[in-house]
């Protein structure tokens, strides 16, 4: 059996452990969008620029060193969702965008998760392609 410090050591130093934090910072993002000061909309463009850079980090990491998981192939793009709706939906709720671009790539999105998860269960576990990061993008 593995130990917690073993269990924690291995998440966050690990290719998964960065989809983890990717996930993380883009749920503090309408926090800092939301809150109507210049310095934190300034802090949320370098909080988004760091996190979508940890989606090629990644994403590098697992193919150099062999780490790439069935997991990570759901946490990874899982993240990247939260990367781009959070703030989507925080722009949704400033007005700055309406919600009905929101509404419609929202709805793509879940059904993207769940034709993965779908995918995983059945020991077919997709991962993002490289058409998908340019679309991040």
């Amino acid at each position: 059996m593995t130990s917690w410090p073993e269990f924690t050591r291995r998440l966050v130093f690990s290719p998964n452990g960065l989809s983890v934090l990717r996930a993380v910072l883009a749920l503090t993002l309408p926090f800092l969008l939301l809150s109507q000061s210049g310095w934190l909309y300034l802090l949320a463009g370098f909080v988004f620029i760091f996190a979508a850079l940890t989606d090629y980090w990644d994403g590098e990491w697992a193919r150099r060193y062999d780490l790439q998981t069935n997991s990570g192939k759901i946490v990874d793009p899982t993240a990247d969702k939260f990367l781009i709706l959070v703030p989507l939906a925080a722009f949704a709720h400033l007005k700055i965008i309406s919600v009905w671009w929101l509404v419609p790539i929202f709805l793509r999105e879940i059904a993207v998760t769940f034709c993965r998860i779908g995918w995983y269960q059945e020991g077919a576990a997709v991962g993002a392609e490289k058409l998908g990061k340019i679309k991040l993008v």
